[in-house]
């Protein structure tokens, strides 16, 4: 909850000190209850995206997903969710550690924003369901453009995130239980597209079902790949 001090002492150092006490702001006295009024929704508005956003990325967490989707089913819009999801992933954090790993997850967050703002759709939305899942809410039409506009760049940049040995080779070598060494590819990127198209879908939870499915079948492929699910009904 925001904090704003109300008070007659207007120096500098009060408000400073104000604010290291722990204000998040400052108003002297007399004061407009207008602006008082505005300050206070202000700052609620930024604690409710605090609250509700990831802390790694700043993105709109699942919260926020389920009201986008929700909304557009029910105002009967074109709709299309682009699921992104990580292969390979846990390798890569077994072998350089979580702080290299949350640094591509950041990454990942900038490409497909990135990607999300070079396609045609003005209102689109980007969220961070959490770990190494992102969210795309857009309309059918430009849902491929962008996941494949995601999914090359990834290809083009994770090199750079591992060590220049394992670069060379092109894939991790890793022990298991056992001490077999075996070959672990390089992270890659999955998009599975679900849309309205051809389909009636009656919520966020069942976006979410279906979404699920079509990732799996994408685990059983190689290399970033971008999948439609392709049901009608």
């Amino acid at each position: 909850m925001p904090i704003i001090l109300l008070t007659a002492l207007g120096e500098m150092t009060e408000k400073v000190y104000g604010m290291q006490l722990g204000a998040d702001d400052y108003m002297t006295k007399p004061f407009d209850p207008r602006e008082l009024r505005a300050r206070v929704q202000t700052h609620l508005r930024r604690s409710e995206h605090y609250l509700q956003s990831s802390p790694l990325t700043n993105l709109p967490g699942n919260h926020a997903i389920h009201q986008v989707i929700t909304k557009r089913i029910e105002n009967h819009e074109p709709l299309a969710v682009i699921y992104f999801d990580l292969s390979n992933f846990k390798s890569y954090n077994d072998t350089y550690g979580w702080l290299a790993g949350d640094r591509v997850i950041q990454h990942l967050s900038t490409i497909i924003v990135q990607a999300a703002l070079s396609g045609s759709d003005r209102d689109i939305f980007v969220g961070h369901v959490g770990g190494d899942d992102f969210v795309i809410v857009t309309r059918p039409d430009a849902a491929e453009e962008i996941a494949r506009a995601a999914t090359q760049e990834f290809d083009r940049q994770i090199p750079d995130f591992y060590a220049a040995t394992d670069r060379v080779r092109g894939y991790l070598e890793i022990a298991d239980r056992q001490g077999e060494v075996r070959r672990v590819p390089f992270i890659t990127l999955g998009a599975a597209i679900v849309t309205n198209t051809h389909r009636r879908l009656e919520n966020a939870v069942q976006v979410a079902q279906i979404a699920a499915e079509v990732k799996r079948y994408l685990k059983t492929l190689t290399g970033s790949q971008v999948v439609f699910e392709r049901r009608r009904h």
